[in-house]
């Protein structure tokens, strides 16, 4: 017998085959390195499950204690206190997670569900959602809204982890059930009388309308025997400064109304919003009108029809949105928006009735 090193071999006397005592070398180094992976993978799954149980109950821990902290925070609060109490005894609560990344950072909805329906008429904190009972979208800037929900039996509070602040108090949609009377901010959240009555001033504006139409209906057909003075044209000047002055400020104002209404947290998932085609003449004719008023007050020689067609379409989107103020969820927009075009209807009415030319110059020329 004789070795040549690691494929040493025997010969047989009968035969004279050799007979090989170890395998080839390749076959050898195969056989090594497969037992190495295998020792490496049973290490590595030995040891995997210890740390992903170690992790697994880490993450539930700090999610006990986030939702046990986040039910401690909702539940001390004063405002959600004055719900409760009124929900009775039997009042349902489960916290669930949400959040946890850079771009949304943590926080825990806590949620309310009881049996007997209340009303409920407070100022509870807002913030821009996705839909009417979906996460917050951050950077969650808080918008104060006073509310005013009849059969309520359903409360979700939103409590940030970081501070654990509540950053949103609203009623759930789908699961309860409630409606949504009122949503308004300020000034109009301090008129809680007006906004939940809106049409209080709607009597007072018809009834200055007629006696308007029939005090100018009546000047109209009248001899003017008045004698030219100084003091009555500087009467009419102020008046005509106070007439643009008016109009330019109920033109902004009405489009910081919109602008609001369209970009800013709401409750009810039929109210304008900035994605809604539909919204667009609901948020743009009565700024639209307040504009044509105040190019006809610039305006040299217009026509007392123009007056009138801009006092018929003032009346009909006054009465458009006090309906959707009584019918539907009292907000800023549609209480200001019925205002706005009552006073602007009373204030065209006159030149409509009057005489021929209402411009700048207020020519004394009658077109009977």
């Amino acid at each position: 017998m004789c070795l040549a090193g690691w494929g040493a071999a025997l010969v047989t006397p009968l035969t004279g085959a050799p007979v090989r005592l170890f395998p080839p070398p390749m076959v050898c180094l195969r056989r090594v390195l497969v037992a190495l992976a295998c020792a490496v993978t049973a290490v590595a799954l030995s040891a995997q499950p210890a740390i992903a149980a170690g992790d697994d109950e880490t993450a539930t821990g700090h999610a006990r204690d986030a939702r046990r902290q986040a039910l401690a925070v909702a539940g001390t609060d004063s405002r959600v206190a004055a719900v409760l109490s009124d929900a009775g005894d039997a009042v349902r609560s489960r916290a669930v997670p949400w959040g946890g990344t850079a771009q949304e950072p943590a926080g825990v909805a806590v949620y309310y569900e009881w049996t007997e329906e209340i009303n409920v008429a407070a100022t509870w904190p807002l913030v821009k959602t996705a839909g009417s009972d979906a996460e917050p979208v951050a950077p969650y800037t808080v918008h104060e809204r006073h509310l005013r929900i009849e059969q309520l039996t359903g409360l979700r509070v939103d409590v940030l982890a970081a501070d654990s602040s509540i950053i949103r108090i609203a009623p759930v949609d789908a699961a309860t059930r409630y409606e949504l009377r009122e949503e308004t901010r300020w000034p109009l959240s301090l008129l809680s009388r007006f906004t939940t009555r809106p049409w209080l001033l709607a009597p007072v504006f018809v009834a200055l309308g007629v006696v308007t139409v029939a005090h100018a209906w009546s000047r109209s057909r009248a001899w003017n025997r008045q004698t030219p003075s100084m003091t009555r044209y500087d009467r009419r000047f102020l008046g005509r400064v106070a007439w643009l002055v008016f109009l330019l400020a109920g033109l902004a104002w009405q489009i910081r109304e919109a602008v609001i209404a369209a970009t800013g947290p709401v409750i009810d998932p039929t109210v304008v919003g900035s994605g809604d085609l539909l919204a667009l003449p609901v948020l743009l004719i009565p700024p639209g009108l307040f504009l044509a008023a105040f190019i006809l007050k610039l305006s040299w020689d217009p026509h007392r029809v123009a007056w009138g067609l801009l006092a018929v379409l003032s009346i009909t989107g006054s009465g458009f949105y006090l309906a959707t103020a009584v019918t539907g969820t009292t907000t800023n927009l549609n209480v200001t928006y019925h205002v706005m075009l009552s006073i602007l209807a009373l204030l065209a009415l006159p030149r409509a009735f009057s005489r021929g030319r209402m411009g700048w110059s207020h020519s004394p020329e009658s077109r009977y």
